[in-house]
């Protein structure tokens, strides 16, 4: 810095007309001439300068800036409007490629043998969850970070902790049970909260939070699960093989965190939203239990498994919508390509380019899911079109989707059985409308309105 400083003071001693411009206004035309270089350089000499799109987008940062944090998450319809203009693959930033096209999205997210995929660094950015194996950036060690997971979170793996899931969803149902008639108003989208923390908790903690035995339901809970992050998976992990560095326990606790936050919010989100409209349309209500009779008539002296309650069409509808309109990640998820260019259409994409699909795009596409905001069940009845099930990523695909997919499932099936069984209590919203729940703001994770009030409910 003082090397520039004198270099830029011998400019000025040298030319009298800079002399009088000043040191400081020498300096902001030396950046002010960066910045137009630069506007240039990104607009007409970019690998990506060709690329459709806004040329304020492919200019400068700051255009989505202002509306993910002026605006407040709502950069994600903007660039619905930007596809609408310039079409299914557009340029959002100097640096990143939005695809909308359904056909194309397993060419993105790919299985780790097509080829490699690494998430951009940009992306992680202020997370403070570097070391876990969602935001590690290299193919190869973020397979070596998942791998020792995936046994604890197969179908297998959920499979022998059925009964874990069945007790705390037996302990949900005496938690509501026990406030039926009370006239309290209780926030159900806390209580869910409160039950996914504490299954995913268990996995990740050798003291469980016990969310929903306590009263508040969250409190101190990410705490709790940090500083006791040594249960049998982690220890699965520090007694394993791994390099010395995999098993520090500051990159576990990062680890336990990531399990947490996915394991707990995602899950509470799509119940919060399933029940929302249950509670809301008594058809649905009547259907459900309907169907539910035969299968949790017993309840709880004798239960279905989990895959009988997979089989049922009408829960599994329930399940299927919900996880479509709550999205899973709402926003693009950029991966990137280190070694090839991807190919899509007439435009190669150079290698190290972040590429990204949005789950919202394909989620609220009016061709495949006619009236697309509006939570219709009876859309996954049937022969429906197949162009259903490409569209449906709420857990992403390839080497990087989610982890707790089966556990997810599991939660959901169990949480709608209990709460809808025959002779369960019967729930009512409390000043709760659609808006409190229909999620319309993008941040790391979708959520809705900021002012929401949650899903309030009376039980009777």
């Amino acid at each position: 810095m003082e090397a520039l400083f004198n270099e830029v003071s011998s400019c000025i001693e040298e030319y009298p007309l800079l002399k009088q411009f000043g040191i400081y206004g020498a300096i902001a035309t030396a950046f002010a001439l960066y910045g137009i270089s630069l506007v240039i350089y990104r607009l007409y000499f970019h690998p990506l300068a060709g690329f459709p799109g806004p040329s304020i987008a492919a200019a400068t940062g700051w255009y989505e800036f202002y509306y993910d944090v002026v605006k407040s998450g709502q950069y994600i319809y903007k660039i619905e409007e930007m596809h609408k203009k310039y079409g299914p693959i557009i340029r959002i930033n100097p640096y990143e490629i939005v695809i909308n096209d359904p056909d194309f999205y397993n060419d993105v997210y790919v299985a780790g043998n097509t080829r490699q995929t690494n998430i951009w660094p940009r992306y992680r950015t202020g997370m403070g969850y570097d070391g876990s194996h969602t935001m590690t950036e290299g193919h190869e060690l973020h397979r070596r970070r998942r791998k020792p997971l995936e046994p604890f979170f197969s179908r297998l793996g959920i499979d022998k902790m059925e009964p874990m899931i069945i007790d705390e969803s037996k302990l949900l149902n005496d938690r509501l049970t026990g406030l039926k008639g009370s006239g309290n108003v209780v926030r159900l989208d806390h209580v869910f909260t409160a039950f996914a923390g504490d299954m995913i908790g268990r996995i990740c903690s050798e003291s469980p939070p016990d969310m929903m035995n306590n009263p508040e339901f969250a409190k101190d809970c990410q705490e709790k699960v940090q500083r006791n992050s040594r249960s049998s998976i982690f220890r699965y992990i520090i007694n394993s093989d791994m390099p010395e560095s995999e098993r520090e326990t500051e990159r576990l606790s990062k680890e336990a965190m990531i399990l947490f936050g996915g394991g707990t919010t995602t899950t509470a989100r799509t119940l919060s939203i399933m029940c929302y409209y249950i509670i809301a349309n008594p058809h649905m209500r009547a259907r459900l239990g309907e169907e539910l009779k035969g299968p949790m008539a017993n309840y709880p002296h004798q239960l279905p498994t989990w895959q009988e309650l997979e089989r049922l069409p009408y829960l599994q509808g329930m399940v299927k919508e919900g996880l479509r309109l709550s999205y899973g990640a709402m926003r693009r998820l950029p991966r990137i390509s280190p070694d090839v260019p991807l190919v899509y259409k007439q435009w190669s994409i150079p290698a190290g380019v972040p590429v990204g699909m949005a789950a919202y795009s394909l989620h609220t596409d009016p061709e495949t899911y006619p009236e697309p905001l509006k939570f219709i069940p009876e859309r996954w009845l049937g022969n429906y079109d197949p162009k259903m099930n490409r569209n449906w990523v709420p857990f992403t695909r390839g080497s990087r989707n989610c982890l707790g997919i089966n556990l997810a499932y599991a939660e959901m099936y169990w949480a709608l059985a209990v709460m809808f069984r025959p002779n369960a209590p019967r729930f009512e919203l409390f000043q709760t409308d659609e808006s409190d729940i229909a999620l319309s703001v993008d941040f790391s994770m979708p959520l809705p309105k900021l002012d929401s009030r949650g899903l309030r409910i009376t039980i009777h």
